[in-house]
């Protein structure tokens, strides 16, 4: 592939860097024979002082602790996280960063740099470079669902003409710096300059805001950018209007193509019910391993525990399971079934026992499938079993009447404060969809 920079120019960057070593080498081997003699001069001095020594203030004297090996490492690591940031910067590989991202990478040239070579910097720039649509997508969805849960959601995640930003200013009418929203606000602004072919400004919104809202208090305010209308309320909470409706229409599709049309768990107000047929679209995503611990983390497990797992796939719930606990699991494909032993049937038509202590599960997402396939599982729990079921962020958040009955029904069986647990973005990833997921926990009384 093509690098973002001529390939002269890394060896030049690195010529460079090198050349800087070299010296800096130099510089330290002369310190450190300069250091030498210091010490030498010290033990000469013994003889003519017999140990007493006279402290004055002023005293500046050569010290005998210099490592120049102590010295150079960190020479090196500062002098390629240098040059690290600086190719970032260069090769507008940073715009295409929203700010946690941006936090991560300067966070990790904290601790172990990666030396500058000409391997090691095609190696890198050609792995950011073929992935940056990936890179901006994910920044941009950052951005959007920090502001607004809903747009979490497979169906939810869209942008329309406004935002409404909870709490971005405080009491006396200057940033919330607790909630972080003004640094969201810089991203949101980025995002639409690059949509737009622009270089980012990474502060004239922040900087416009702030003069509008000049003064000590609570205040209204509007503040109009090249993209953005921002009306500021007393309560701290703020309007974002978009004045781009093209640029909108580019950021929606991007989200569209970074959660993907493979797992479309949207439901409509007048969505039929799905009764007990298997979605015609019913794709397989297996469980990630750190799925599953979340899934299973602190669970009380107990031997001879009767376990169900509804949708058991290819096992990899199962595999985490403990082997004195009494598992039963249903699959509805055949190959996967025999593969792992389990039973092979339409779990919404199974007829089975309803003495589960627990039941853990990864249901269907397709259409609100999911809610059937939990409200089946939970009818299988004997009184006191708990249902833990990974599920799409529209279930927590989705507001058609269909999510809005579903989390009625599941609020009559929250045990704890965490009914829901977000998991983390991408979290199916490495199974081939970005689909915002969360873990919900009930418990039968």
């Amino acid at each position: 592939m093509n690098l973002p920079v001529p390939r002269h120019t890394i060896t030049s960057i690195c010529a460079a860097r090198d050349a800087s070593l070299a010296t800096m080498q130099l510089a330290a081997d002369t310190l450190a024979e300069g250091y030498a003699l210091s010490k030498e001069a010290t033990n000469k001095a013994r003889t003519a002082t017999q140990g007493h020594q006279f402290s004055r203030w002023d005293s500046d004297f050569l010290k005998d602790d210099f490592d120049p090996m102590k010295s150079m490492i960190s020479y090196r690591k500062n002098l390629d996280a240098s040059v690290w940031t600086n190719l970032l910067k260069s090769t507008g590989m940073e715009d295409m960063m929203d700010k946690t991202a941006k936090d991560e990478f300067a966070s990790s040239l904290r601790t172990d740099v990666p030396e500058v070579t000409e391997d090691n910097v095609t190696a890198t720039l050609q792995n950011l470079f073929a992935n940056a649509d990936l890179i901006f997508q994910r920044g941009l969805a950052k951005a959007f669902s920090s502001l607004d849960k809903r747009f979490k959601s497979h169906d939810g995640f869209k942008i329309g003409s406004r935002m409404i930003i909870e709490r971005l200013f405080d009491d006396n009418g200057y940033w919330n710096w607790n909630s972080g929203k003004d640094n969201t606000l810089q991203d949101i602004e980025r995002v639409f300059a690059v949509l737009d072919g622009e270089k980012p400004s990474y502060n004239s919104l922040r900087h416009a805001v702030e003069q509008s809202r000049a003064g000590y208090g609570a205040k209204q305010s509007e503040t109009e950018a090249a993209y953005f209308l921002v009306r500021g309320f007393k309560n701290g909470n703020a309007h974002l209007w978009f004045s781009r409706d093209d640029l909108v229409e580019k950021a929606n599709a991007l989200l569209a193509k970074y959660y993907g049309e493979t797992l479309p768990d949207a439901a409509t107000v007048n969505e039929k019910p799905t009764g007990t047929a298997v979605a015609t679209k019913l794709q397989f995503y297996a469980s990630p391993p750190e799925v599953v611990r979340h899934l299973l983390k602190d669970i009380r497990f107990s031997p001879g525990m009767k376990i169900l797992e509804p949708s058991a796939g290819e096992g990899a719930i199962l595999r985490q399971l403990p082997t004195d606990a009494d598992v039963t699991a249903v699959e509805f494909h055949p190959v996967r079934a025999a593969y792992i032993g389990a039973i092979c049937a339409n779990f919404l038509t199974w007829k089975g026992p309803q003495d589960f202590d627990l039941v853990v599960m990864n249901p269907p997402f397709h259409g609100t499938h999911f809610m059937d396939h939990v409200r089946k599982a939970f009818d299988h729990l004997k009184p006191g079993g708990r249902l833990r079921a990974v599920l799409p962020a529209s279930a927590e958040v989705n507001e058609s009447a269909k999510h809005q009955a579903f989390r009625a029904w599941a609020l009559k069986y929250k045990d704890t404060w965490r009914m829901w647990t977000e998991l983390p973005p991408e979290s199916f990833a490495s199974s081939g969809t970005n689909v915002q997921t969360v873990i919900l926990e009930l418990k039968k009384k």
